[in-house]
């Protein structure tokens, strides 16, 4: 096959994808939620909007910092436009549905136009939060709390700045943040009575990974935060955080 041959199936092929791709279900429902949630004034929420969009139309939204937080927000919508599958029968139709957020530091710079080609962290955080939202309706496989991605197979960085290459998912609710937002950050109910809920994207080492596949999610959240979440903005994603896993055996 010649290289035009090659790319003109592979465009073929990604607009095939892009015409299967069912319009947005529950994105403005969202929106409103988590305006709500934090408390977001007129001015403070942006929308990285996607232009081909295989399987599910995935937006990246940010609340930037303001009187009522002293830190940014990205979280997904359109993830959970279709519910995810799994083998396992024992995973209820409550967790088919997902979107996944992360905090970010307010020092840290967004520009109104996300073109994913920079060469800095919250460029590549973005994108790892778009690949992790679309890989289970791409791979068939379950997104839910403890799970783990590993983004690529030599542990690739994110960005040069940091040596954090993977992500372990967690889902936090009213016993966190001394209950300041209740639920808020577990689930959301939509107006047609499905249920939507909330995976916090933790960027994590090498080193980190393999503990957590060793002793497990709990084990890892522990060393990264402790007993508990008591503050939010203790998930900061921050280039230089410590490694909790470093020398562990």
């Amino acid at each position: 096959m010649s290289e035009k041959n090659g790319r003109d199936a592979a465009l073929k092929e990604l607009l095939e994808a892009v015409s299967k791709t069912p319009p947005p279900l529950y994105s403005e429902e969202i929106e409103n939620h988590f305006n709500e949630l934090f408390e977001a004034e007129e001015g403070e929420h942006l929308i990285y909007h996607e232009i081909v969009s295989p399987v599910v139309h995935l937006d990246v939204h940010l609340l930037s910092a303001g009187k009522a937080r002293p830190f940014h927000v990205l979280y997904t919508t359109g993830m959970s436009d279709l519910p995810m599958k799994s083998e396992n029968k024992e995973i209820g139709r409550e967790y088919e549905r997902a979107e996944i957020y992360c905090i970010m530091p307010a020092d840290m710079e967004f520009p109104q136009v996300f073109t994913g080609d920079e060469d800095k962290q919250q460029y590549r955080i973005i994108s790892a939060m778009k690949k992790a939202a679309r890989y289970p309706h791409l791979c068939g496989q379950f997104l839910s709390h403890c799970h783990s991605l590993q983004f690529s197979e030599d542990n690739t960085p994110f960005s040069p700045l940091t040596e954090m290459c993977g992500a372990v998912f967690y889902q936090l609710d009213h016993t966190d943040f001394g209950g300041r937002y209740g639920d808020g950050l577990d689930h959301f109910i939509t107006s047609d009575g499905t249920r939507i809920n909330f995976l916090c994207f933790v960027p994590i080492y090498k080193e980190e990974m393999e503990f957590k596949l060793k002793y497990g999610a709990p084990a890892l959240y522990e060393r990264l935060f402790g007993e508990d979440i008591s503050d939010i903005r203790q998930l900061e994603i921050h280039n230089d955080r410590k490694n909790v896993c470093l020398g562990a055996q």
